[in-house]
């Protein structure tokens, strides 16, 4: 199909912009006839897809993401099924772009592909070899459900969000001369992700239905498992982690809300995660929640849903679960090569926690947990039956805790005596 290169520009000049970008003179980029991505008679295709102002949008959005990250995201589209090796395809590309882009930023390719239902995606730099297989799943999952022939429009708005979410933020907040050591307020939130990985892996290790949107349950589980296993602890845990939803949402605009994605706003999540604390116990912990102001009709509401999702999590897992004097052999914890001490110390008691929780359950395949050097967020891999958590992910969290220091506004339940 067509490319869009997308910069602050108007529509006319962006649209030429591209024929000098790419450096082919409209002659595109053919490989045995199976991939076009070229421009000569697509462009005006694209412009009458989706329309005008829809171009101007994804302009504008694209352009705002290469500035703000200083960065030049480049995406070719196609609608040609590929009978070649999809790497073979995609690397001519990139070797093309990358040799005819503007120096002095960071240049990135997305492909994306409606026929075969295929997104991947290559960045210009040595360091990002490393960084694709952590990455790759988060970007498929926003990707999922969106490439249609008819639905471009949706398919870069996704693309769009897993490159600035799962690639360009933790990029830009991670520094590798200069790791962030570890602090409680990162410790918390990763220890409600990995039980949200958790529970990705129990759905689909012990085949649990999936009875609702499956990132909200993953969501629910791990709250609910936290405040009933983690005793004193759990408040703080549950609500850093509602802190570090907010300070998400904090940093995208209304305009780039992902209202059709798998994953809730991240707004949605934190609220959804405090309600459900306050209502596993509505005496105590009142006062963690206060500072959100849920009215008293949405109290009332939290008293009666967290109840209801805790046993219905009991009555479906009572099944998997061993005695409390038995634990399963069939996890494996897994601390990658290049992982900085410092960071493995740092977070082996988070660690070592969830490999316990992991082991109360009787799995019926080896289950890995693994730590890596890698710059995505966390996942549960299915074919592998892995959960990894990237350490960039973890650094992320400790600046999101240095940020809330800062902030002495009631805005994250700071600003009072």
């Amino acid at each position: 199909m067509s490319v869009a290169n997308i910069v602050s520009r108007k529509t006319a000049m962006f649209l030429a912009q591209l024929l000098v970008l790419v450096g082919m003179n409209g002659s595109g980029i053919h490989a045995e006839g199976t991939f076009d991505c070229s421009f000569e008679s697509q462009i005006s295709d694209i412009a009458g897809q989706i329309g005008a102002d829809r171009l101007t949008a994804l302009e504008s959005r694209i352009g705002n993401l290469n500035r703000r990250y200083d960065v030049d995201a480049f995406f070719c589209l196609s609608e040609s099924t590929i009978t070649a090796p999809l790497d073979d395809h995609v690397t001519a590309i990139a070797e093309n772009y990358f040799s005819s882009a503007p120096e002095g930023r960071e240049r990135i390719l997305v492909y994306l592909n409606t026929a075969d239902r295929q997104m991947t995606f290559r960045v210009d730099g040595p360091v990002w070899n490393i960084w694709y297989e952590a990455v790759m799943p988060s970007l498929r999952r926003h990707m999922r459900g969106s490439l249609a022939a008819d639905n471009w429009t949706e398919a870069i708005h996704r693309a769009i969000l897993g490159l600035e979410t799962d690639i360009l933020r933790p990029m830009r907040s991670t520094s590798p001369e200069d790791d962030p050591p570890i602090s409680s307020f990162s410790l918390n939130v990763t220890r409600h992700v990995l039980a949200h990985e958790m529970a990705h892996a129990l759905i689909r290790e012990f085949e649990i239905p999936v009875l609702a949107n499956e990132e909200a349950m993953a969501d629910s589980f791990a709250t609910i498992w936290i405040a009933s296993t983690k005793g004193e602890n759990a408040p703080a845990i549950i609500m850093d982690r509602v802190k570090s939803w907010l300070m998400e949402d904090s940093e995208v605009s209304r305009e780039d809300y992902d209202f059709k994605g798998e994953h809730l706003l991240d707004i949605r999540r934190a609220h959804q995660a405090a309600c459900l604390l306050y209502g596993a116990n509505p005496a105590e912990h009142l006062e963690h929640v206060e500072w959100l102001e849920f009215s008293q009709d949405d109290l009332d509401d939290c008293s009666d849903t967290a109840p209801d999702q805790a046993r219905g999590w009991g009555r479906v897992l009572e099944q998997y679960l061993l005695p409390d004097n038995e634990v399963s052999d069939k996890v494996t914890l897994v601390e990658a090569d290049d992982v900085e001490r410092s960071a493995l110390d740092g977070l082996s008691g988070v660690l070592a926690s969830a490999h316990s929780d992991l082991r109360r359950f009787d799995w019926p395949n080896p289950i890995t947990l693994q730590i890596e050097n890698c710059p995505g967020t966390a996942f549960w891999r299915r074919t592998s039956r892995t959960i990894t958590l990237c350490v960039s992910y973890v650094h992320r969290f400790y600046r999101q805790g240095k940020g809330l220091e800062g902030d002495r506004t009631a805005r994250f339940g700071n600003g009072k005596e």
